[in-house]
């Protein structure tokens, strides 16, 4: 990981395998980021409502989504699967109803607070440098992931995200393109977002039995359509390991102006098994191009 800098964060230092070290670095940055927290108290949404009625009137549905719990659970521990149902209700309770002023911003680690068994959080499955592992409050990631969806959709600036360094299971029944998720670590990794205005926004979320929902809420209707999607996406084998690629774009549409830009690239390691044979030297694997041979 290299840095990222945002509003009232610092510079994230560089991650490194010595733990002593590491354990320093992280340290550190978590001291800077409580005193930003102190420093720019004001600028945080932190009011929850159980109901929102702006001007007298119902609210707008801005945009939804669903995400399933379990996506393979032949790859993961059942038992650690059903922890993180449990570690995300908590969470979900930390955010179900939080209101989004104009000038205000989200910080998914103030709002959540830490993931400690103090806090009631289990051990489930976290995203680590070389795979799945179990850790206290894992889970959390699918809950940022689906925040940083709604985001995108709402176009709301993003301050800080930081990508997952691993592609841990095949394409089945993706709905959002690769690389579009956010992972967080208390307080180190934070996903930050802004809302420059006109509009606030109310968020809802909720665990059913078959997935995750979230839910965001307008003061008025929205005068933009957004559309994220990806290109150039690819996989090929460098040093002995495959790869995959993908560039994801953000169309606005607003009445008649059109704003296209990317707004990632993401380069990460496959963990799964990936069929490549000869011929033409490229293979169709659930729509991307896997490349025989070595690259640089």
């Amino acid at each position: 990981m290299g840095t990222v800098k945002g509003a009232g964060s610092g510079t994230l230092p560089v991650m490194t395998r010595d733990p002593a070290v590491l354990g320093a670095k992280i340290a550190v940055h978590r001291l800077r980021r409580y005193l930003a927290w102190a420093r720019w108290r004001r600028a945080f949404a932190l009011e929850r409502v159980a109901a929102w009625r702006p001007g007298g009137r119902e609210p707008h549905l801005a945009f939804a989504h669903r995400s399933a719990l379990i996506r393979d659970p032949a790859r993961a521990a059942e038992q650690l699967q059903h922890e993180k149902v449990h570690n995300l209700r908590i969470a979900v309770a930390r955010l179900d109803g939080l209101l989004l002023r104009p000038g205000e911003m989200f910080s998914f680690c103030r709002l959540v607070g830490p993931t400690t068994r103090r806090c009631g959080y289990l051990p489930a499955l976290e995203l680590r440098r070389d795979g799945l592992v179990a850790r206290t409050g894992g889970g959390l990631c699918q809950l940022s992931n689906m925040i940083h969806w709604l985001a995108l959709h709402l176009d709301l600036p993003v301050v800080e995200r930081h990508r997952h360094e691993l592609d841990l299971f095949p394409d089945r029944d993706r709905r959002v393109p690769f690389g579009c998720g956010a992972s967080v670590f208390y307080n180190y990794n934070d996903l930050r977002f802004v809302n420059p205005g006109p509009r606030a926004f109310w968020f809802r979320f909720r665990v059913e039995p078959a997935g995750l929902v979230g839910e965001v809420y307008a003061d008025a209707p929205l005068d933009f359509r957004v559309e994220v999607y990806d290109v150039e996406g690819r996989m090929y084998r460098s040093g002995g390991q495959v790869w995959r690629e993908n560039r994801v774009r953000r169309r606005v549409v607003r009445c008649a102006e059109v704003r296209d830009e990317e707004i990632m690239h993401n380069v990460c390691r496959v963990l799964y098994p990936v069929p490549i044979s000869g011929g033409s030297g490229r293979n169709n694997y659930g729509g991307w191009n896997v490349y025989e041979g070595e690259e640089g």
